[in-house]
């Protein structure tokens, strides 16, 4: 509107403001002028005698409010955005550390017994379905007792973990290795006749009867006791259980050291 008119004393709505505006070193005027209102800033430049005046229709104004607005909304969002992302990335990698902890062993890194129990339950149900061979071995440390008190439960800790690195050494990726309470541990294994989990037995027990850890400078010896016991399609998960465990058992009885598997029962012509 100034640039058109040049004058501010012919400009409707502002030439009463004229002295106010010409004796002040900075002003804010808003007026309107055929029914659209103006927004008015004028500053005095003493340097050169002159008087700056800036002039915005509102209409312009809102405008890059409005632009503005959309700018601030449109970045709002994206970071928005990149908050639920991160967030759902940390909550899943929550959610998967909690899950791997529950089923776990912390010592070991292998199955705990809860994990376990449910592999075994999902495993015989795969084997009545296909009619596949399904054995299980069952072991433990000697004298396991005797080691604790002897040179203390961290040296016992690591006993345990040699026992578990050997053993994962010689069983298969497929199989399941749990960690059944203490110095106790089971073996799940798919597709396995009775006489290669008892050849598996044999191999477990060897490895840990030649093999030391040396804690404090001292050497520690330990060996195993192994039973192996394959899969009947009339038995539970418990009738599996408890019959590889007596075999475990028989192994302790026989003299420790050494791997006891069931005699098949003979096929009726």
């Amino acid at each position: 509107m100034l640039n058109s008119v040049g004058n501010i004393s012919q400009i409707q709505g502002l030439s009463n403001h004229e002295d106010e505006i010409l004796s002040e070193k900075s002003t804010y005027f808003t007026y309107k002028q055929n029914e659209k209102t103006f927004h008015l800033n004028t500053r005095y430049i003493p340097e050169l005698k002159l008087f700056l005046v800036v002039e915005q229709a509102e209409e312009k104004s809102m405008g890059k409010i409005f632009n503005t607005l959309l700018a601030n909304f449109a970045v709002l969002a994206v970071i928005t955005i990149i908050i639920l992302i991160l967030t759902n990335l940390t909550i899943s990698s929550f959610q998967s550390r909690l899950k791997k902890m529950a089923s776990i062993d912390r010592l070991t890194g292998i199955y705990n017994r809860h994990a376990f129990d449910i592999i075994m339950n999902q495993v015989i149900k795969g084997a009545q379905r296909k009619d596949l061979d399904l054995s299980i071995i069952s072991f433990d440390i000697d004298h396991f007792k005797k080691i604790n008190d002897e040179f203390g439960h961290l040296a016992g800790d690591l006993v345990i973990k040699n026992i578990v690195t050997l053993t994962k050494d010689i069983i298969r990726e497929s199989d399941a290795f749990c960690r059944w309470g203490g110095e106790e541990f089971l073996i799940l294994l798919k597709d396995c006749s009775i006489d290669d989990a008892f050849l598996i037995c044999e191999k477990i027990r060897e490895a840990v009867f030649n093999t030391h850890v040396i804690y404090k400078g001292e050497k520690i010896f330990s060996s195993v006791s192994l039973g192996a016991a394959h899969y009947r399609s009339d038995e539970d998960q418990i009738g599996l259980l408890s019959r590889v465990d007596k075999l475990l058992y028989l192994a302790k009885e026989n003299g420790r050291n050494r791997s006891e598997k069931e005699i098949p029962a003979p096929v009726l012509v």
